[in-house]
């Protein structure tokens, strides 16, 4: 596969108000045995000049950069970052990484996916205070709403419209805002995805005695972690789908759930999701070890065996799983799974195949040519665009949950060759 990858991490974290964590990251790192790079503004002349890689180290951890001067400038570091040979976090992400944080570029994500398009409500740019009357004049929206900056974070800068007086005394600049429902939900709930897996669910309870405090809502001032295992369940899966359609290995993703119907709304996903506001004493996941250890098993991807990687990579993650899940993970490798009889040479799918050669493997007699239809699979696999599998975010990729049955026939197979 070409050079080793060296243990060499790149932290790419420049807000102000996030340091805390990046020291964090780069803490976890240290103790994880990373030499580690921080970096706050990337120096526009090494884009200009073409010397990133005197930038950027073999793996990237991309969180929030700071001094750019166009969306064009991080469009092309991310182009240079995909084009080499690096691990990364988040530079993948489905339209650009700027405009995936921009939450009316992320509600077009949303909608555009069966499984979090339940969870989207309808979003509107805000022009202007014309144009707002005029969607309340078409019924398209109504009192009471909120103006959403398209780009912000931790609850600041969102505003509750109550009534027409109140949106004719707002004079703020209404291009950088969205309009949107507003929803009445006592709780809130932060998830962690990572992977293809959710690491842990908040729920938190802001300002019972004001609606209007998006800051209080966004923080909690209680917090703690879901203890209904079936809402958990729901809220992973809503949350591991956003992640995914977004193009992000990892996020923080919020949501609220109606009083009302108790339908679940989705809010945004986080590309530099925080847990200092007492997610690890809630939920007792501690984000930036689970971050490095993400790292450690996609360098052996790199590095190592692709069998011993993938192995690796889902027994690190396999409590985090639903039962059934780990259930069939556990029948898959135990041989005792039944994929139904299907003929390699006839079969289309990837699916289709491992189920075939799942089946042929467990042959007392395999014949040579049989042995090579199956070793050619197995190859193929290695080399899929789902990068071996040790990734589960990505082309015609799921959620490791999704992705467990092939997985698992995967590694079974590979354990009998």
């Amino acid at each position: 596969m070409g050079e080793k990858i060296e243990k060499r991490l790149t932290i790419v974290e420049g807000r102000e108000m996030n340091k805390n964590m990046a020291q964090q990251l780069v803490d976890a790192a240290k103790a994880a045995g990373f030499s580690t790079r921080w970096i706050r503004k990337i120096d526009e002349s090494k884009i200009a000049e073409g010397k990133l890689d005197e930038v950027f180290s073999d793996m990237i951890l991309w969180r929030s950069p700071t001094g750019y001067t166009s969306a064009e400038a991080i469009e092309r570091v991310e182009y240079w970052v995909n084009k080499n040979r690096k691990i990364t976090i988040n530079t993948h992400s489905a339209g650009g990484r700027m405009y995936n944080s921009n939450k009316f570029f992320q509600h077009e994500m949303f909608m555009s996916d069966p499984i979090t398009r339940p969870c989207t409500l309808p979003c509107y740019p805000a022009f202007s205070k014309k144009f707002i009357l005029k969607l309340i004049k078409d019924k398209r929206i109504d009192y009471p709403f909120v103006l959403k900056p398209n780009l912000g974070s931790r609850g600041e800068g969102i505003k509750l419209i109550r009534n027409e007086d109140e949106l004719m005394k707002f004079n703020g600049t209404y291009s950088i805002y969205s309009v949107e429902k507003f929803v009445s939900s006592k709780y809130d709930w932060r998830v962690f995805v990572l992977g293809g897996v959710a690491l842990g669910v908040m729920k938190k309870l802001g300002n019972e005695d004001n609606p209007a405090d998006f800051i209080a809502k966004s923080a909690g001032k209680k917090r703690w972690s879901e203890e209904d295992l079936s809402l958990a369940e729901e809220v992973k899966n809503i949350a591991i789908q956003a992640s995914m359609t977004c193009g992000l290995e990892y996020s923080g993703v919020d949501l609220i759930r109606d009083d009302e119907t108790g339908q679940f709304v989705l809010l945004e996903t986080n590309v530099a999701g925080g847990w200092q506001n007492g997610f690890y004493e809630a939920t007792g996941v501690d984000v930036p070890t689970k971050i490095m250890e993400w790292f450690l098993d996609r360098m052996e991807l790199f590095n190592g065996t692709v069998y011993n990687a993938v192995s690796k990579y889902v027994s690190r993650r396999l409590e985090l799983l639903s039962r059934d899940a780990q259930a069939k993970y556990k029948e898959i490798l135990e041989f005792s799974y039944k994929p139904g009889v299907l003929d390699l040479s006839q079969a289309k799918t990837l699916e289709e195949k491992l189920r075939s050669a799942y089946i042929m493997i467990q042959k007392p007699d395999l014949s040579e040519v049989e042995k090579t239809r199956v070793s050619d699979l197995i190859s193929a696999v290695e080399n899929y665009e789902i990068s071996g599998y040790g990734n589960f975010i990505g082309k015609d990729s799921g959620s490791l949950e999704e992705s467990l049955e092939r997985t698992a026939l995967y590694l079974a197979i590979s354990s009998k060759m």
